[in-house]
């Protein structure tokens, strides 16, 4: 588990709203944009299920499977970039059919375009669709000893 330290500032329902700092693990993370930032400095805020019934100011470790975060980050990542490369050899091949080459380079630019679009359609109805998974969802392991 990828595990963090934090402070409880506030609860959204069930889920605690954790700040955290921002660490040198964020730079390499991949899911680093799901987080909000509250400044330019290193606070960081997350919501979080709060399955030890922690409370306000408490300082807390929040942790995320490692693999739901891999699994995240592919797709995020992947499809787009997979949607987009077939969109331009999409593209080629219609521009090589049906209009006999001329303006290649525009239409397989155009339909990579077109695909990559799709790839985030395609993620956002996947991303709303896992929202309730508790899989993919961070949560509060434990509270801290001061």
């Amino acid at each position: 588990m990828i595990e963090e330290e934090g402070k409880i500032i506030g609860f959204n329902g069930a889920k605690a709203v954790v700040k955290t700092k921002r660490t040198s693990a964020c730079v390499r993370c991949a899911s680093r944009d799901f987080c909000r930032s509250l400044s330019e400095n290193r606070d960081m805020v997350v919501e979080v299920a709060n399955l030890i019934d922690a409370k306000m100011n408490d300082r807390v470790i929040i942790a995320i499977e490692e693999s739901a975060l891999f699994k995240l980050s592919f797709l995020a990542y992947a499809v787009p970039v997979v949607l987009f490369v077939s969109g331009i050899f999409f593209g080629r091949l219609l521009a090589e059919g049906l209009f006999n080459g001329l303006y290649i380079n525009l239409i397989s630019t155009g339909t990579g375009f077109v695909f990559v679009s799709f790839s985030f359609f395609l993620l956002w109805l996947w991303g709303g669709k896992i929202k309730g998974d508790k899989r993919f969802e961070p949560v509060i392991v434990r509270k801290m000893d001061f």
